[in-house]
């Protein structure tokens, strides 16, 4: 891998990550209005539940008047019976809503998650790319630094005079030390 493909494969990296990053604020932006939604709904059943106590008050006055007369069991039986009703469905409607909130919650949890695993894959994709490229110039150096400690050698025996070709004339010999070593 060369450095252009790699720079492309960071630019990618980069690019994933900032569609996570964009996925994220669409999630936050969705579980935001999610939540208005949610804070509007239990708005709403509060005044339900207002309007129902209003009106089941309402009737139990003008009940309680005409009942007193007539007897009052009948008619006490059936506004609890209808309070009771308009308890249950509240109860309902909060059951359900605590059930929305909940799912919201786990698909925020999920997603963020998700977000994490996807930028700690591409951070250690980056590290390793990064490793391996470190690696592979301190391998190039190194064979660039035997390269020049050879070519000094060849040098210093030309310089020197101890550069003449092999005594079995197949090549060329330099004399190091006082030993005549075939250069390849």
């Amino acid at each position: 891998m060369d450095r252009q493909e790699f720079e492309a494969l960071i630019v990618k990296i980069n690019m994933f990550a900032a569609g996570l990053n964009q996925m994220g604020d669409r999630l936050i932006k969705e579980s935001n209005l999610s939540t208005q939604h949610m804070n509007h709904a239990a708005s709403s059943l509060a005044n339900i539940a207002d309007q129902t106590a209003t009106r089941v008050s309402d009737q139990l006055q003008q009940t309680a008047s005409r009942t007193i007369a007539a007897g009052a069991n009948a008619v006490v039986e059936v506004l609890l019976k209808q309070l009771g009703n308009g308890v249950g469905q509240l109860n309902r409607s909060i059951d359900q809503l605590e059930r929305r909130v909940a799912a919201a919650d786990r698909a925020h949890i999920a997603t963020a998650w998700k977000g994490f695993v996807g930028l700690l894959t591409g951070g250690l994709a980056v590290i390793a790319l990064t490793a391996y490229f470190s690696w592979s110039a301190h391998q190039t150096a190194q064979r660039a630094n035997q390269q020049i400690q050879w070519v000094s050698l060849i040098n210093a025996a030309e310089t020197n005079g101890k550069l003449a070709p092999c005594p079995d004339a197949d090549g060329l010999c330099a004399l190091i030390g006082k030993k005549w070593v075939k250069l390849d």
